[in-house]
């Protein structure tokens, strides 16, 4: 049960970091709801913004976490 439970605590800490570097650590700011929906309409609306999230940030913060999962 606590193994479970550690895990879990681990997997939304994990989402809530990666969440927050979509949208808050970069010279290029982006408000919540803008990285939500650059996130989803990959860009059908939003432009610039969309092209950020999901052609920039996205793949960074994907990449920066496998990196730590290897680096243990």
């Amino acid at each position: 049960m606590r193994r479970w439970l550690m895990a879990g605590v681990i997997a939304v800490t994990c989402l809530g970091l990666f969440w927050v570097s979509l949208f808050a650590l970069s010279s290029f700011s982006i408000r919540q709801i803008d990285a939500w929906n650059g996130l989803f309409t990959q860009g059908r609306e939003g432009g610039n913004i969309a092209y950020i999230v999901a052609q920039l940030r996205v793949p960074r913060a994907l990449c920066a976490a496998l990196v730590g999962a290897c680096l243990g």
